[in-house]
């Protein structure tokens, strides 16, 4: 059984798994193809692949720290930190923020 994870476990991971969690963050709930989308480059330049992606987020579903919910829109993925894995959380409602991207914009860019 995976082990709840904490907001301090994501300092430990890869750049790509540690952005893809960043934008799933963000947007609370996303679909793989808007994951793809959002991902882009890491902040050394790197493209990050479709592949790279699917990888990395396999990895993240299986360790708990991401969550797959099937909803209407298809299978979307969410955080999940701080809860029991066993359980299923109904998801959160997704909200548009007008002023956060530079927020987000600049933690993509520090690392």
């Amino acid at each position: 059984m995976p082990r709840p994870h904490k907001m301090l476990d994501t300092m430990e991971l890869p750049p790509v798994h540690r952005r893809i969690f960043r934008v799933i963050l963000r947007a609370q709930l996303i679909s793989y193809e808007e994951l793809c989308g959002e991902v882009g480059e890491l902040p050394d330049g790197r493209t990050v692949t479709p592949e790279m992606i699917h990888s990395a987020l396999a990895e993240m579903v299986e360790s708990g720290l991401i969550r797959a919910v099937d909803s209407n829109n298809g299978i979307e993925y969410g955080v999940n930190l701080g809860q029991d894995t066993d359980s299923t959380p109904s998801p959160p409602a997704r909200r548009e923020t007008r002023n956060s991207s530079s927020i987000w914009d600049q933690l993509d860019n520090s690392s």
